[in-house]
């Protein structure tokens, strides 16, 4: 466990956290309740990334990120992925550099596999006698390609916060539902100036790769720009030293601590362990509800557009969409 002077940053290794939670049971040596302790931490990740919406979560995508043991060829601009879904978080136009990779190079294209995993990318300029394997650095931000509405999401993307256009554009983009881009826009083959966006999963339930999210822009750009992503990340459960910010770290093992003790009372009584997991049921139904930033916006519909409405009427409840009541 260390702490740095100055700044309350406490950490502690997975094996020390988890002898914290075995302790509880009077187990710290005993392999099985360790085993326990370990299935207390994946838990409580697991809860406390439902639960809410951490601030030392949010980030964005201004940060470039790595990929290791990339096999590079000389003079082949095709790559494989090294392991499944180690290049997800790639887009065309994205820079790319690393071994024998020339200045300034990009991602011109992929290609996924059936679960939606990216299996090849294609850089604009092969290597020139790379060390291979290799580790290949990827640019920040999101290259916004004229044409194209569908991208990838960062692989620790947890949910959106904002996303915001800086090139051409200067603009914030709205999170729209769906059903609202349905129910407000008659041609959905229109391409034009960006003005939303969404989150969506692009596979069937036989062939998705589970958890796997992608962004799509409301409507096709017509133009190139770059958008900066703002988001919450996903705790890192198997990280170590675990992955939890030190001002919450005792109040989280304590938590786990007391999932360690239902799953001991578990055994002892299961059928109070029935009834706790009816209420994770009802917890779980719950957070699936269709909520954003931007609940309280009610979206007309394009006929609405093209209605005159009367201006304010009187002092009583004022409607800013038609200017009256």
């Amino acid at each position: 466990m260390a702490s740095t002077p100055g700044n309350v940053h406490l950490s502690i290794t997975r094996a020390n956290a988890k002898i914290y939670i075995a302790r509880i049971l009077g187990g710290a040596k005993n392999q099985d309740i360790l085993a326990m302790a370990e299935e207390a931490l994946l838990r409580g990740f697991n809860d406390w990334q439902t639960e809410k919406d951490w601030e030392f979560l949010l980030k964005d995508n201004t940060g470039s990120f790595t990929v290791e043991t990339v096999v590079l060829a000389n003079g082949v601009a095709l790559i494989s992925a090294p392991v499944a879904s180690a290049f997800d978080g790639v887009n065309v136009g994205i820079t790319v550099s690393g071994s024998g990779i020339p200045a300034n190079t990009t991602v011109s294209s992929y290609t996924r596999n059936a679960d939606g995993s990216i299996a090849t990318i294609t850089l604009s300029a092969a290597p020139s006698s790379p060390t291979s394997p290799a580790t290949l650095t990827f640019g920040g931000t999101l290259p916004i390609v004229a044409g194209t509405s569908d991208y990838n999401l960062p692989t620790d993307f947890h949910k959106h916060y904002g996303i915001r256009l800086y090139s051409a554009v200067h603009r914030e983009l709205t999170f729209i539902r769906p059903r609202d881009w349905n129910r407000t826009t008659i041609n959905h083959e229109t391409n034009g100036t960006v003005e939303g966006f969404t989150i969506y999963n692009a596979n069937s339930a036989g062939t998705q790769n589970k958890g796997t999210y992608r962004l799509r822009t409301y409507r096709t750009p017509t133009s190139a720009d770059i958008a900066l992503l703002q988001y919450y990340r996903r705790f890192d459960s198997l990280a170590d030293p675990i992955d939890m910010d030190g001002q919450y770290l005792y109040k989280f093992l304590d938590y786990c601590r007391g999932l360690a003790l239902n799953a001991k009372r578990a055994f002892d009584d299961p059928t109070t362990f029935f009834s706790d997991t009816i209420n994770s049921l009802q917890k779980a139904k719950s957070s699936d509800e269709e909520v954003t930033e931007d609940e309280e916006i009610r979206m007309k519909s394009q006929m609405e557009m093209y209605i005159d409405r009367p201006a304010l009427w009187n002092n009583g409840d004022f409607d800013r969409y038609y200017g009256g009541n």
